[in-house]
């Protein structure tokens, strides 16, 4: 364990003593900061005036002193403003509280959107479970372009900022917001919903948040100083006392009592043992099968186990701890890559925490938790030594790399002859530690591939070096066609051609390097129907990355019948201090357990879906790594779990095989007696 007070003794030692009492000074005032607790900044401010716009057939919705009520069939309904356009660009949150009057689970879906919204552009989305009798929020943490940043530059790279600034992907105007979109099921019938509240939150910008944007922004543990909750670390003992009760949570709760040594259904049907991974059809739905012959659902997180830097050059004002040379805690804390140092709060602290042999006792310690919640694969992105320890099954990806004059916008050009080869080399590589590795459940080849939709005429407007757009010469050729008349259909022809020689040669190619695993494809995070349909034709797995409420086919045709693996999803709050809100926002913690364990369950209940990856295992630093600084771990910076999800994650485990086995479950019904069962 790092003694702090000697480290500190020995910089102080070194200083002249007008700088020594400068930063005692420092130290003291950052330690005695007061701190804002963060559902402070989310308390209701100013109601929004609206209109029901439109219900569905059965759906009431009625204005009393207390707020409005719902009630009916579950249903759809608009919220429109009374006149104009809803301009909320001078807050930073928006909330819908409501109170289930009724017996049911009530699942709640809202978009706030501008015009031309769709799920995926235009429009900022939330959803919230509300179990019979209880109040809650479906939070709005709404997303604004960059160029309305007014804060200091040091905050200006982060995802979410102190002044309530978020950036996403997708666009959102908060001065021109035209409906809010509702859906709402139930396990009932009917529901009841009651005291509904629709407000602001949080007044936006820096006049109104200069508080928050004090420097140093982190203190020694990488947690914001400026904000309070309930699992925030005060000292070094107290991540040694947590540390050590949790050791004896394990111990108590194992591991989930249906798992086998995999965490495949100890208990369930018993197949054909072939020593490997491999997928079949089992009562009418895919499933992975363990190396005994049990049936396997995967259930498991990307960058398991890995730190959680951020870039230090020029940005030491945001931190009140840096470790200097001579502090045991610089091995862990500080590492250097070609752009420069980078500070790793969440690596000091295991190093805090299991003292110098961290790392061992770090890892050691993650299989011991993954096994105890209930989740039996290690994503991508994870500690290298959880690949090769041969405790918890895992997944591997392969990156191919490929130069500017043999690739497409962003793809490796399949036709020239480097790119085999090149693959190749990357998959032997894999196969040196995991040929005959039996805890191996596949290989992903590539991530999140930009499939364009105009790739055909990308190619034909390349460079007659290219080898694509000679394949494409050639190809139509043979159509009795030339670049200068092709149609639609011929360019939909080849894209199939383009991306069947794609998917075609990374199976070659691992069926030569690793021919016992599976090739689970390259996570796609959406693609057009011929990338689609000629991957389904040589992955094992189609693999997709799925950020929406509940798993789903992604990219895949219905009608194509191919095992499915969604391997990214998330839900995140900023209720932990860590402002960026991921790529799915909710209200708080409980809000983000329910949706977790909800997800999970709809992809249990899903014939084709084989398995759920979370992303990620771990917090992101709360100053970005750059960009993203997103809450949506199962643990935090100092490595403490967040005891909702884990919860959840326990739970779904007992209940995934029997539900899938099942027919006819009701995914709300089974959720209520679940929630019923988990902390809030």
């Amino acid at each position: 364990m790092t003694n702090h007070a000697d480290a500190v003794r020995v910089v102080f030692n070194r200083l002249p003593v007008g700088v020594v009492a400068l930063l005692v000074l420092a130290s003291c005032a950052t330690a005695h900061r007061p701190s804002v607790p963060i559902r402070d900044l989310v308390k209701p401010v100013k109601p929004i005036a609206y209109t029901v716009g439109r219900t569905s057939d059965g759906l009431v919705m009625k204005q009393t002193p207390r707020g409005a009520t719902l009630t009916g069939k579950p249903g759809s309904l608009t919220l429109k403003p009374i006149d104009g356009v809803w301009d909320i660009a001078a807050y930073s949150y928006v909330r819908l509280d409501i109170t289930n009057a009724g017996d049911g689970l009530v699942w709640v879906r809202g978009r706030l959107d501008n015009d031309g919204a769709v799920d995926w552009a235009n429009s900022a989305a939330s959803q919230a479970f509300i179990m019979p009798g209880e109040t809650a929020t479906l939070g709005f943490p709404f997303q604004r372009g960059g160029s309305a940043y007014d804060g200091p530059d040091i905050f200006k790279s982060m995802s979410g900022k102190p002044n309530g600034h978020r950036t996403h992907w997708k666009g959102f105007n908060p001065r021109k917001v035209i409906a809010c979109q509702l859906q709402v099921a139930s396990s009932s019938d009917a529901v009841k919903l009651t005291n509904i509240r629709f407000t602001t939150a949080w007044p936006y910008g820096t006049e109104a948040n200069h508080k928050l944007e004090r420097l140093p922004y982190l203190d020694r543990y990488g947690q914001a100083i400026v904000f309070d909750y309930p699992e925030k670390v005060r000292s070094d003992q107290q991540l040694v006392q947590r540390h050590r009760r949790e050791l004896a949570e394990l111990k108590r709760k194992a591991a989930p009592k249906s798992f086998n040594q995999y965490g495949g259904w100890a208990d369930g049907p018993k197949l054909e043992a072939t020593g490997f991974f491999r997928v079949t059809k089992h009562a009418g739905k895919w499933w992975l099968v363990d190396p005994t012959g049990r049936l396997f659902f995967s259930t498991g997180a990307n960058s398991t186990g890995s730190g959680a830097s951020t870039p230090l050059d020029g940005r030491e004002a945001l931190f009140a701890w840096v470790p200097d040379e001579n502090d045991p805690l610089r091995s862990s804390a500080i590492w250097h890559n070609k752009h420069g140092s980078r500070i790793d709060f969440a690596q000091a602290n295991l190093h805090r925490k299991f003292n110098d042999d961290w790392r061992a006792l770090h890892a050691d310690n993650v299989h011991r938790r993954m096994r105890s919640w209930g989740l039996n694969t290690v994503g991508a992105w994870s500690l290298g030594r959880l690949y090769t320890d041969g405790r918890t099954a895992h997944t591997l990806i392969a990156h191919t790399w490929h130069p500017d004059d043999e690739k497409i916008a962003g793809v490796g050009d399949p036709f020239a002859p480097g790119f085999a080869k090149r693959i190749g080399h990357t998959l032997d590589n894999l196969a040196k530690k995991h040929r005959d590795d039996p805890w191996c459940v596949g290989v992903f080849i590539d991530n999140e591939i930009h499939w364009h939709g105009d790739l055909v005429d990308r190619i034909a407007r390349a460079p007659e070096t290219l080898h694509a757009r000679r394949e494409l010469v050639g190809f139509l050729k043979q159509r009795g066609k030339s670049l200068d008349n092709m149609n639609g259909n011929d360019k939909k022809a080849f894209y199939s051609h383009f991306a069947d020689a794609y998917y075609r040669t990374c199976k070659q190619q691992l069926r030569r390097a690793m021919p016992n695993h599976l090739y689970l494809g390259s996570r796609v995070h959406h693609c057009p129907q011929a990338v689609s349909r000629a991957a389904a034709k040589h992955v094992d797995v189609f693999s997709i990355n799925h950020y929406w409420p509940t798993a789903g086919n992604g990219s895949l045709p219905g009608d194509v019948d191919k095992p499915i693996m969604v391997t990214e999803f998330h839900f995140g709050t900023i209720d932990r201090g860590v402002l960026g809100v991921s790529l799915y926002g909710v209200h708080d913690q409980t809000q983000r357990a329910r949706c977790y364990a909800a997800y999970v369950l709809s992809a249990a209940l899903h014939p084709k879906v084989v398995g759920v990856h979370w992303f990620a295992y771990g917090d992101q630093s709360a100053v970005g790594r750059p960009g993203e600084n997103y809450q949506f771990g199962f643990v935090d910076v100092t490595d403490t779990p967040y005891p909702q999800m884990i919860d959840a994650s326990r739970r779904m485990a007992e209940r995934i095989y029997p539900a899938r086995l099942s027919t006819g479950a009701s995914m709300l019904k089974l959720l209520k007696e679940d929630f019923a069962a988990m902390r809030r």
